[in-house]
Order: C-alpha cells, then sequence, then structure tokens
C-alpha cells in the first residue's frame, strides 16, 4: 500500500463506497453488462482472496471494443494492473499531488485490507476548491481586520497628537520668559517634568503612526545626500537633550561623502540611536557618533555608528532588540518607551537595501551600526564626474539578464561608459549613485517597475533622457497613456543593437577617442 503524508483533512469523505467490484476472471461482456447496468465509470478488480488487483473503467472497455478484443476475453487481460492504493486517513492534498504526477483519474482505498471503495480526480479536485474559496474568505476577512485595526491605530494616534501639542505649547507658554518670573523652583520642575513625559508620549504616538505606515507601505524620498552636513543637522538638534544629563556627543565623520538616500528616514534612525544613548547613559558620560565608508561585497556603504557608556545589552536581549514591542529586562528600559524605535530604525535601513549591527558589550556599553549602499567618497565632483572624464555614462535597468549583458557589451563598444541594475528599486539606487547621462530601463520587473522608476527620476531631474524598451504586452498603450511622466523614447523590443545605439546617439553621442 502506499503510504502518503497525512494532513488536517483526509480524504475519508470523498470514498465511493459503493463501487462495482469484479473478479479477475470475469468476462470482458459481462463487465461490459455490469458497468452498464449500474451506470458506474469505474470497477474495481478483485482476486479470490478480496484483494484489490486492478481497476476497469468505461473507457479502457471502449478501447478494448474498438480494438475488437475477444469476447472470451477476461478483465484481467484488459484491466489496469496494479493501482494505487491509499488509506481513507491520507491527506487529502498528498493524495492529490500522487494523482496529478501519476496523471491518474481513480484510486482504490482499502484499510486493514479491507476494501473501502475508490476516490476518483473529479472529488478530490472539488474538495480542494472548495477548501480554497474558504481559506480565500478567511484571507480576505482577515486583511479587513488587519486594515481595520491599522486605521483605527492611525486615528487614535493622529487624535492623540493634538492634546499632547496642546500641552507642549501651554508648557512653553509658562516657561517663557515673562511667566518664568512668577514661577516657584518646584513649580519648574513641575512644567519642565510635563514637557519632558508630553514630549516622550508624543514619540511614543509617532512610532506607532510609523509602524501603520511601514504594513501599509511606502517608497523612500531619495535625494542625494551630503553626510557631513545631515550628521551635523541631526547631532545640533539633540545636543541640548544630551547636555540636560551632562552628557557629551563626540562627532566623527568622514569628509567628501555622499550617499543616496531619504533624508527624512535616516535623521529618525539616528535621532533614535542618539536618544536611546542618551537615555541609557549615565549623567557625566560620552556618546560617540561616526559616520565613515566601509566596501563590502564589492559595495561602498556609509557606516552610521552610535556608541555609549551605558549599561550595554545582554546577549539574549541582542537576539530580539529590533523586534516590534521589544523591551530589556532592566526597570529603567521598560520606563523609556514602548519598544518600536529600533524595529522602525531596522525597517528604514533595510528599506535602503542596507542592515543593522549591534555589539551589546555588557556593562561596557552598547554600539549600533547602520549600514546605507551606494556612498561615494572623495570629493564629489572628482568622483562623480572627474574619473570618467567626457564619455557619457548609460545606466541600462533590465531583470533578463541575456538582455542586460548584450546591451551593456555593445554600448561599451560603442564608446560609451555603461553602469547596469537588475530592477528598478536597483535602478534608483544605482542612478543617485553614477548620476548617469541617460538611463534605458525595461517596463515590467519586479519590485520597482520602468513606469515607477521614470516617474522617481523626473521628481529629481526633468532632463536627464529616459528610454523606456519592453516587448508587447495587453494594456502597454494604457500604461504609457496613464502615467504622469513621459519617456523621451520607448522602444518595442526585440530592438537590435545597431538601432538602440542609433536611439541613444540622439540623446548623447560617444566620444570617438574613448579608451
Amino acid at each position: 500500500m502506499v503510504s502518503l503524508a497525512q494532513d488536517h483533512k483526509t480524504i475519508e469523505g470523498l470514498v465511493n463506497h459503493k463501487v462495482l467490484k469484479l473478479n479477475q476472471t470475469a468476462s470482458f461482456e459481462n463487465c461490459v453488462m455490469h458497468l452498464g447496468q449500474r451506470n458506474d465509470r469505474v470497477a474495481l478488480v478483485v482476486n479470490d482472496n478480496d484483494r484489490v488487483v486492478g481497476l476497469i473503467t468505461t473507457h479502457e472497455l471502449i478501447l478494448a471494443l474498438v480494438n475488437k478484443v475477444s469476447k472470451t476475453a477476461t478483465i484481467k487481460d484488459i484491466m489496469h494492473n496494479n493501482p494505487p492504493v491509499v488509506s481513507p486517513r491520507d491527506s487529502l492534498r498528498q493524495v492529490a499531488k500522487a494523482m496529478t504526477d501519476c496523471k491518474l483519474d481513480y484510486v482504490a482505498v482499502v484499510e486493514d485490507e479491507i476494501i473501502k471503495g475508490i476516490v476518483s480526480w473529479h472529488d478530490i479536485q472539488a474538495s480542494i476548491l472548495e477548501e480554497f474559496g474558504r481559506f480565500e474568505d478567511q484571507t480576505l476577512e482577515l486583511g479587513n481586520q488587519l486594515r481595520y485595526k491599522d486605521d483605527y491605530l492611525g486615528v487614535v494616534s493622529h487624535d492623540v497628537r493634538t492634546p499632547l501639542s496642546v500641552v507642549s505649547l501651554c508648557c512653553d507658554y509658562l516657561m517663557s520668559e515673562s511667566s518664568r518670573k512668577t514661577l516657584t523652583p518646584d513649580q519648574v520642575s513641575f512644567i519642565e517634568r510635563i514637557k519632558r513625559n508630553a514630549k516622550n508620549a508624543t514619540t511614543m504616538v509617532s512610532d506607532i503612526l510609523d509602524v501603520v505606515r511601514l504594513e501599509k507601505g511606502f517608497d523612500l524620498d531619495y535625494g542625494d545626500v551630503d553626510v557631513d552636513e545631515f550628521l551635523g543637522d541631526v547631532i545640533s538638534n539633540l545636543q541640548v537633550i544630551a547636555s540636560e544629563k551632562n552628557i557629551e556627543v563626540v562627532v566623527e565623520c568622514e569628509e567628501h561623502m555622499h550617499v543616496p538616500m531619504d533624508r527624512k528616514r535616516m535623521i529618525h534612525v539616528l535621532e533614535n540611536l542618539v536618544n536611546n544613548a542618551v537615555k541609557f547613559s549615565p549623567s557625566g558620560k560620552k556618546i560617540f557618533v561616526s559616520a565613515s565608508s566601509e566596501v563590502r561585497k564589492g559595495d561602498t556603504y556609509l557606516v552610521l555608528t552610535v556608541r555609549d557608556e551605558g549599561m550595554g545589552i545582554k546577549e539574549e536581549d541582542q537576539k530580539k532588540i529590533f523586534d516590534k514591542f521589544s523591551q530589556l529586562e532592566s526597570g529603567v528600559a521598560k520606563t523609556l518607551g514602548i519598544g518600536l524605535g529600533l524595529a522602525i530604525a531596522k525597517k528604514f535601513v533595510s528599506l535602503h537595501r542596507g542592515f543593522m549591527e549591534v555589539d551589546g558589550g555588557w556593562q561596557k556599553g552598547a554600539s549600533f551600526r547602520a549600514y546605507i549602499p551606494g556612498a561615494k567618497t572623495g570629493r564629489k565632483a572628482e568622483s562623480s564626474e572627474g574619473e570618467r572624464s567626457d564619455v557619457p555614462r548609460i545606466l541600462i535597468v533590465e531583470d533578463d539578464e541575456s538582455i542586460r549583458e548584450y546591451f551593456e557589451e555593445e554600448l561599451r563598444m560603442a564608446k560609451y561608459d555603461v553602469v547596469s541594475a537588475h530592477d528598478g528599486e536597483e535602478g534608483i539606487h544605482a542612478y543617485f549613485r553614477y548620476k548617469p547621462d541617460l538611463i534605458m530601463s525595461d517596463i515590467r520587473m519586479p519590485n520597482v517597475d520602468g513606469l515607477e522608476l521614470l516617474a522617481r527620476v523626473r521628481m529629481t531631474d526633468k532632463d536627464v533622457p529616459f528610454i523606456l524598451c519592453t516587448g508587447y504586452y495587453p494594456g502597454l498603450s494604457e500604461d504609457l497613456a496613464a502615467s504622469d511622466y513621459k519617456a523621451d523614447h520607448v522602444l518595442e523590443k526585440p530592438v537590435t543593437a545597431d538601432y538602440v545605439i542609433k536611439v541613444v546617439g540622439q540623446f548623447v553621442k560617444p566620444v570617438q577617442n574613448a579608451s
């Protein structure tokens, strides 16, 4: 008997127990008569010990008639020998897979050597479709519940910010130079405490809103960021918070470094890391913040490092430190938030195709590092323009490796400097990193398609030539017409290299003496 792995749903309810059983020695005529009388499509064939030895279908009987089989022939001569045998306790999905793989219409069902009947592929298929329908309904309902939860959290969090803003404004008024003169030291202390807790509550609400946005999905707003300016802006805003605990912030930044990133989101990341360092550092200590470059697997990363002299993080806590709503076990940690900040920071970094690392340094201080790819080091003019001289740079964005490599080779032979990306998401990074003179992109690609890439590029650069290169598909003309941003040219595949070079040459001319 074929042993199949069991699942939560079995074939027991699909077994046809009234199936016709015929002895293998029965004549062909006898078989035709019995199946005809019952209007059955299949019968089990058994031996003298009532063991299943085969199946016979009306289709096989018709073929036998066409082939003019002898009327004295027995079922044994024309039946399907050694049919698969399954148990009524076998998994519905596993039996379905076995029948699909073996192209079977029926299988015999036997339990403890007792014939139970047969199961047809038609009944198996109908049951799976019914189960899939229920699963689809449940998934839809769950999706609706999750959307309702997110919308509810978003509305509540947004509405909570208003009274918190009023509290902060009132505190600012009471602490103004004219009002503060009438306050006692105790009253000033209480107002400062109210202001501080209102700010903490506002941060928590903002974190909840960010989680809702992250789960719904959103696009990053990329731009070419001067890291030195970026770091200076963030730290200057946080110096006041650090000074309240008499904590010195030591900053070190590699010169002339630029990176394509969403400035607003990365400010959130760095502020979160520095704020945490301030929270967990004793008064009078130092926090070290640095921005440097590091090459990994052929790509240059911006590395933002924040190191403190606080309690550090235990090894068992490091594994869950980036989980949502995760908090350390220490009492001070539990009073400082709801455990969303680092989870959000990690998500923002991941959206940049980067990653984060943590070195707990228990009892020695913690060190967090955020890695963002695409960093350019050295003077910006030298790195982006000086190295390539006057050779026009072409960015090819194509998910088909063979097509991408073909265009790369042909355009290089035509004296162009060529860089490439395998999808639109990587293409966005390549655009900010390499500043191409022309972009040629496929339309239908994973992650970010060519039309979205066109839109993102046009938001920051309306002049760079953009060529779309695509094969025909239903809805192509509608997609092109619906796009708010228009390409300079559309190439329809298949296209020859000579024609591509001709079209590219209309926008950027190759340097004839380029090596």
